[in-house]
């Protein structure tokens, strides 16, 4: 049987059991909601359907990989672009920008503004990997373009960021996590890949949020493998997917932020700055890969 994966412009094969890669109710002492500076209201601009884009803010001082964000711009067009590029597939570490592209008043060109630059980003502890290439377990984050998930939990609330902390300001519907929730990452199971209710969350390979506390203060849901066709809930079906989210970093004994074991960490700061910027209206969307593979063949829709 053949299923579409996620909602973006690429199909593949990706399973995470679990990608925080930290320790249950790991807290970092002082950890605070930051307020980042922010200018005001910046940019604004025509969008894709002829409509006026609203300004936006930006970080004092940021500064973005232009060139990648063009690249990109040039195939995806209008949209809110939160681009994880890398050096090089075996990577553990990645840099993340977040821009808005609109139109001037001539659509002869995109318009790219910077709204939060050069954040320190860890993936996968085996780097990254173009999801046609990746397999169940390879410790890869999934490389390609992805939206914003819109998930549907257990007792029908929807949401696209969750988190073990109240809601930081954030733009798109929020839940706070329940003492139930469990999100599936079994395969072969109808469960997988979905925010399940069971508490104490057995698995095998299934987590419970709640005791995540620390990586999973916040969390985004990233769209992949999600939806009435994700693959892997079915026995026979390939796992693509399971528990992409963009969240906190954990962190080693002595400190140190850790890879994850496929989805992208930020510091708590850089995380609520990202989410808070997070805005339905220009459609978010998630670039990951190599910066060369971005600039490439990897932003072909």
């Amino acid at each position: 049987m053949s299923k579409r994966v996620g909602r973006g412009w690429l199909a593949g094969v990706l399973v995470i059991a679990g990608c925080a890669a930290g320790t249950p109710a790991e807290l970092i002492a002082g950890d605070t909601i930051p307020e980042p500076p922010f200018t005001e209201i910046i940019g604004g601009g025509w969008s894709e359907g002829g409509e006026v884009s609203r300004g936006f803010a930006r970080r004092v001082g940021s500064q973005c990989d232009m060139t990648t964000a063009t690249a990109i711009a040039d195939r995806h067009g209008f949209g809110q672009y939160i681009v994880v590029r890398s050096a090089a597939w075996a990577s553990t570490t990645a840099t993340v920008d977040v821009l808005v592209v609109s139109y001037d008043e001539d659509r002869a060109a995109p318009v790219i503004e910077c709204q939060l630059g050069g954040m320190a980003a860890m993936v996968g502890s085996a780097g990254m990997r173009p999801l046609l290439e990746r397999r169940s377990g390879d410790g890869t984050a999934p490389a390609g373009a992805f939206g914003l998930a819109k998930v549907t939990a257990w007792d029908g609330e929807q949401f696209s960021i969750f988190g073990n902390s109240p809601d930081p300001g954030v733009r798109v519907p929020y839940r706070r996590v329940e003492r139930e929730d469990c999100w599936g990452a079994t395969p072969g199971q109808p469960t997988y890949n979905k925010l399940y209710r069971r508490s104490g969350c057995p698995g095998p390979d299934d987590e419970n949020l709640l005791a995540v506390t620390g990586a999973y203060s916040h969390a985004a849901v990233i769209d992949v493998n999600l939806g009435p066709s994700t693959s892997g809930d079915a026995p026979g079906e390939p796992p693509y997917a399971a528990a992409i989210f963009l969240h906190r970093h954990a962190f080693d004994g002595a400190g140190r932020p850790k890879p994850t074991r496929g989805c992208v960490s930020l510091s708590l700061d850089d995380l609520v700055a990202t989410l808070n910027l997070l805005d339905p209206t220009l459609q978010p969307r998630f670039f990951i890969g190599t910066t060369t593979w971005l600039r490439s063949h990897g932003a072909v829709r």
